[in-house]
């Protein structure tokens, strides 16, 4: 049985301007790590994202001076993750898909635990 993700689409319009910015951002992501992808593979892009995952653990510590906050570097995560989900063959209709699947679970279990 398919997930029916539609509900969790219709919340957003061709007006949000948020969910306007994110595509573009997510559709930046994918063309740049396509145009990079021999330069770039899974692995490399994997121990960058290790790296971004180190920078954040820095910036969280404050026990050195760092030039992003943890909310900035929690970004470069989320770009390198992405771009190694596409490295990985996934795609923006994959994620979209895959998210909402996942999302839904997330949610039922949160809500598993609050009621018992």
């Amino acid at each position: 049985m398919a997930f029916d993700y539609t509900p969790f689409f219709e919340k957003y319009t061709s007006s949000d301007d948020t969910f306007q910015k994110l595509n573009v951002m997510l559709s930046k992501i994918e063309k740049l790590t396509n145009e990079y992808r021999l330069e770039r593979n899974a692995e490399k892009c994997f121990l960058k994202l290790m790296e971004e995952i180190g920078e954040y653990s820095v910036a969280k510590l404050g026990d050195k001076p760092v030039t992003e906050s943890p909310r900035q570097e929690a970004i470069d995560i989320i770009i390198m993750a992405i771009s190694l989900m596409i490295l990985e063959g996934g795609s923006l209709d994959f994620m979209a898909n895959y998210m909402a699947v996942k999302l839904a679970k997330w949610e039922k279990k949160i809500e598993s635990n609050k009621n018992g």
